[in-house]
């Protein structure tokens, strides 16, 4: 991988305006992280903590604060995708909104959709060139999507335009690149506002929680007499479980006053799963429960509204069972 002449490429660029950002850069083969590294060197980038070892990458963010991460998805060493996906969604580190691009050996469009779905901000195939690092640094710091949030997606919104464009889940998130290399104090990642915005995003995973529960409450009740025990079995252990991580998230959201009305659609779908049956008068519990948590999330609206977007949920899933056949 060449470097001569990327010095033309970076003749834009304010080299100094880089010079107090952090980098944490993980790749396993030498020759390709020493290019990359100069690559940075040039653009401006003076703080620079390279590895070649999954668990010095691990260790090194764990520990310490990064505004830029750029990680090898090709080693055998250690999942980065995985790992990318617990940075995002608050399970290691001091912040979970660094810009982060990921590099790829392999781009066979499996591999590319699941790095895509680890909540990286960026791809790039390798070998790369300097003007492909500094355009994908230069979107993180003027172009950077706001976070979708989903049940198990916290990352840049790939969305097409004018498909699903409601910006209901969507929020703006600290980025400290951007703050440093713009002097932007609204893009300032200070523990407050990494604080206030992994609340907000809480908030929106419960509240998607909420309407799984709604479609899985739906789905039992409408199920067919052909519908397997084992189905619906699955089902109830499905419903278990996001009670569950609802009873877990509620209290660090502005939602905690619905953590009673957890806890008693919890006992009712346990009393169920130990009864090994769902009888009528089992299930309506279990709907006025569901339906009693709704309100508690949406007061504003009223049961007819939250039955009707139940329904389209139960009927977008239908939907998208079909076109799988």
């Amino acid at each position: 991988m060449a470097i001569k002449g990327q010095s033309q490429v970076f003749d834009y660029a304010q080299k100094d305006q880089y010079a107090n950002c952090k980098v944490l850069l993980f790749e396993s083969a030498g020759d390709i992280r020493r290019h990359t590294r100069e690559m940075l060197k040039q653009m401006g980038f003076e703080k620079i903590l390279e590895t070649g070892d999954f668990d010095s990458f691990q260790s090194a963010f764990g520990s310490g604060k990064y505004d830029l991460i750029i990680g090898d998805t090709s080693t055998n060493r250690g999942d980065v995708c995985d790992f990318v996906q617990r940075i995002r969604h608050n399970d290691i580190g001091m912040d979970p909104f660094p810009g982060i691009i990921l590099t790829m050996t392999d781009t066979l469009e499996s591999k590319i959709r699941f790095a895509i779905n680890s909540g990286a901000d960026h791809l790039v195939a390798k070998p790369y060139s300097p003007l492909q690092v500094s355009e994908r640094i230069q979107a993180i710091v003027d172009r950077r999507k706001r976070f979708l949030v989903t049940l198990d997606y916290v990352g840049p919104d790939r969305r097409a335009r004018g498909r699903n464009s409601s910006s209901q889940n969507l929020i703006t998130v600290p980025n400290a690149l951007r703050a440093k290399v713009r002097n932007d104090p609204a893009a300032i990642a200070t523990p407050e506002t990494v604080r206030t915005t992994i609340k907000r995003i809480d908030g929106l995973k419960v509240l998607r929680h909420d309407l799984e529960i709604g479609v899985l409450v739906e789905l039992l009740r409408t199920e067919k007499s052909s519908d397997t025990d084992f189905r619906r079995a699955d089902r109830l252990e499905k419903l278990q479980d996001l009670v569950a991580m609802m009873k877990t998230m509620v209290p660090k959201t502005e939602f905690v006053e619905v953590k009673p009305m957890c806890l008693a659609l919890s006992s009712i779908v346990t009393d169920i799963r130990k009864s090994d049956s769902l009888t009528k008068s089992e299930l309506d519990s279990l709907e006025e429960a569901s339906m009693a948590l709704h309100l508690c999330f949406h007061p504003e609206k009223t049961i007819s509204i939250i039955t009707q977007e139940i329904t389209d949920a139960v009927a977008a899933i239908a939907r998208r069972r079909r076109k799988r056949k």
